[in-house]
């Protein structure tokens, strides 16, 4: 589970240092948690296949990633293109999301598809309308960002539960593992609402 090491990944300052930093201290920790992720998602829906794939910041050049993230896709290939869970964390907090992110194919269909879904969340998750940003908002805002997906190229939706990195220590590691298993859980019946199922 991530520890405070994790989150003081995100104090080293160029990209020299904080992309190895990440891929040794916490890919190994997103993989397994991806995995417990998967084997929860296959038992769920056991006729469909996921895949991890860990966020590799290929294209920086400068600038360390503030956030790094893996997704939890049904495409070999990636999670980018297509609605899919995700595990992100930066300094400040872990947050694992049912993500449509990097303006998909499909984004408008999706964006009417998330605003045709009538079931119900938990009063604590948080939405998001940028990946790549910290902030999150409650779920008032759900039919605005949907919206906001649907009607602007290069929108992201982002939808799930977040934790302070202050939270996390040895102690509560089986606490937080459980937590996060339910809320991939929770996001399923939206998951399938948006791919059409």
């Amino acid at each position: 589970m991530f520890t405070e090491k994790s989150f003081k990944v995100f104090e080293l300052e160029t990209l020299e240092m904080r992309l190895p930093a990440i891929r040794s201290e916490i890919h190994p920790v997103m993989s397994r948690i991806g995995q417990k992720m998967i084997e929860v998602l296959s038992q769920e829906m056991p006729d469909r296949n996921f895949y991890l794939h860990l966020a590799q910041h290929i294209r920086r050049r400068v600038n360390p990633p503030e956030i790094t993230l893996s997704g939890i896709s049904e495409n070999k290939r990636g999670y980018k293109m297509m609605p899919h869970f995700q595990i992100s964390i930066c300094q400040d907090y872990v947050a694992v999301l049912l993500g449509i992110i990097d303006d998909p194919k499909e984004r408008i269909t999706f964006g009417d598809r998330l605003l045709d879904f009538d079931g119900k969340f938990p009063v604590d998750f948080k939405v998001s309308k940028d990946h790549m940003s910290k902030e999150f908002f409650d779920l008032s805002n759900f039919a605005d960002f949907a919206h906001h997906l649907k009607n602007v190229k290069k929108a992201d939706f982002e939808i799930g539960r977040v934790w302070p990195a202050l939270q996390f220590n040895i102690e509560n590691e089986s606490k937080y593992m459980r937590e996060m298993l339910e809320t991939i859980k929770e996001l399923i019946p939206l998951y399938l609402q948006i791919v059409g199922d």
